[in-house]
């Protein structure tokens, strides 16, 4: 996989999109306009109100539209990933310090630490479970084993995905949809899937999509969401290095 610097990549995202003649927005949604399965505008905490006939909920946890306008049920994964949140601290690369070209995966006493090389620093988090170990002590086993971390943060997740990802006029893409934890960067890798079906699924139907569209996106992305949760359980299952209540 490619190391890709988010920030960089958003920025030139946007660029992009401005050349093709998308107006870009910044906002923050206050409250949306229902009606039945449908989302008529959303009002902005600044007060504007956008009218839309196709809602795209790329809001990430908070899931603004989908989770919480359209209150779709959440499937919990927690019964075979166990892990539910993050330490993360990166470090300034050293001048004369190599870039690995790959990522790095360690087991850890409760869960298991990332290292993701870039060209000027080195990304570096502890995905754990707080059922078996503390925020505090859990930070403390990183920075042990990572004694060059800088400042950090604690990012709390639930492993699972919304039972329909397509409800109405409203398609929730990303962690909107749905969130596994980081091993295999599957994140990407479905975000990826989500943008390209739901465009070629707009194309084939001229832009008026009806249920039937809608229910076999939800199919398929409910399976691809499936099929990664079986996936990144086989590594917890089958790992015999660590002897600790986690493992």
């Amino acid at each position: 996989a490619y190391h890709i610097e988010n920030v960089k990549l958003v920025a030139y995202l946007e660029w992009q999109a401005r050349q093709l003649g998308v107006k870009i927005q910044d906002g923050t949604v206050k409250c949306a306009e229902k009606a039945g399965e449908e989302i008529r505008s959303v009002t902005l905490e600044d007060g504007q109100v956008m009218k839309a006939d196709f809602f795209v909920d790329a809001s990430g946890f908070r899931s603004v539209l989908l989770g919480g306008e359209m209150g779709e049920p959440f499937l919990d994964f927690s019964q075979s990933l166990f892990c539910d949140r993050a330490v993360i601290a990166p470090w300034e690369r050293a001048a004369d310090e190599p870039i690995r070209p790959y990522t790095t995966a360690e087991t850890m006493d409760h869960g298991w630490c990332w290292r993701i090389d870039h060209e000027r620093h080195v990304n570096r988090g502890y995905v754990y479970s707080s059922a078996f170990v503390s925020d505090e002590d859990a930070e403390a086993e990183f920075r042990r084993k990572n004694p060059r971390a800088g400042a950090s943060r604690i990012v709390k997740f639930r492993s699972g995905r919304y039972r329909r990802s397509w409800v109405g006029n409203v398609v929730a893409v990303g962690n909107s949809a749905g969130f596994v934890e980081p091993l295999e960067a599957t994140a990407l890798k479905i975000l990826c899937g989500q943008c390209r079906m739901l465009a070629e699924s707009l194309l084939d139907a001229l832009g008026e999509p009806g249920e039937k569209l809608a229910a076999a996106y939800n199919r398929f992305m409910g399976d691809r969401w499936d099929e990664i949760r079986d996936f990144l359980a086989v590594h917890y299952r089958f790992n015999t290095l660590l002897d600790t209540p986690f493992w």
